[in-house]
């Protein structure tokens, strides 16, 4: 399932995190990227190259925002 561009952020992370061992935090995370660049990438990792957007966002200590 390829979500270029996302209509409702909560189903689509809710894919996206439904194998996190952390599932809150993931679609925390996720929810928030996706409200900003409207891109989830597909399956539950990976697939960053589908979002660019999505795959650039980084938090204050650089790391990667979006899961």
């Amino acid at each position: 399932m390829f979500y270029s561009i996302v209509t409702d952020c909560r189903v689509a992370c809710s894919v996206r995190c439904q194998l996190s061992s952390r599932p809150n935090l993931c679609k925390r995370g996720c929810t928030t990227c996706c409200a900003r660049c409207n891109c989830v990438p597909s399956g539950t990792s990976g697939h960053l190259e589908e979002c660019s957007w999505y795959a650039n966002m980084t938090t204050h200590g650089d790391e990667r925002k979006c899961p």
